[in-house]
């Protein structure tokens, strides 16, 4: 599949797991101002060819636990899966799309099951 990019209607990052090493303050802050979306602009979410995942530039690797759904009674999808990002900062995200969502569920779907995730 390769390359896919999509916009991302809400996106929440936290840490995980709970006995991963602490987030740096400046991670903190990157995650907090730029990835958490709650009430904000969207933000571009793009899957690469290499099973990783970028979220408004940040690359997420070593994925695991990855969930596509799109649950009952609403219009929209989501993506949630636990990642490595800078190193050895631990993450769970989430990922939610409204606009076109059982499109970019194919699609996750498609590209979850190329990279065996």
């Amino acid at each position: 599949m390769g390359f896919y990019s999509f916009v991302a209607s809400r996106v929440f990052v936290h840490r995980w797991p709970n006995d991963a090493p602490e987030w740096t303050r400046i991670f903190r802050e990157i995650v907090c101002g730029e990835l958490n979306t709650e009430g904000s602009p969207v933000r571009v979410v793009a899957l690469t060819g290499h099973g990783g995942v970028s979220i408004a530039g940040h690359e997420f690797g070593s994925l695991k636990n990855v969930g596509i759904s799109v649950p009952f009674f609403k219009d929209e999808c989501r993506m949630i899966f636990e990642a490595r990002c800078y190193g050895n900062m631990y993450v769970h995200a989430h990922v939610y799309v409204r606009e076109n969502h059982i499109e970019v569920f194919n699609r996750l779907a498609g590209w979850k099951t190329e990279h065996g995730l």
